[in-house]
């Protein structure tokens, strides 16, 4: 008897807000993914300003990030990218708590990855 095994590569990505991952990331994005994903970092201090930094590459499109606040559903900040637009720091409310970023395709046919750092 001959057997066969499919091995599938698990992505390390949540798409849904309840089970968002910590923030740095480094991810691929395919023209066959259509669901947004979700990472989210933690404010320890209301006195220093955190920052995030952001590195895409798109052969086409772009990706868009929104930044929520815990507990709220209007969003902090939205920062687009592009495929001529490679780098960009974004910073955080100066308010202590828990921030999510939605990161999400602007076109359909955008293929890349893009990269989270705080």
């Amino acid at each position: 008897m001959l057997y066969t095994t499919k091995n599938y590569a698990k992505k390390k990505v949540a798409y849904k807000k309840s089970k968002a991952k910590n923030l740095n990331a480094t991810e691929m994005y395919t023209m066959n993914e259509k669901a947004a994903r979700w990472y989210k970092v933690s404010v320890k201090s209301s006195k220093k300003q955190s920052k995030l930094k952001i590195l895409t590459v798109a052969d086409q499109g772009g990706f868009k990030f929104t930044i929520y606040e815990r507990g709220k559903k209007k969003p902090v900040k939205t920062v687009k990218t592009s495929a001529k637009h490679l780098e960009k720091t974004v910073k955080l409310p100066k308010k202590k708590g828990m921030y999510y970023v939605k990161v999400s395709k602007r076109t359909k046919k955008t293929n890349g990855y893009y990269e989270i750092k705080k």
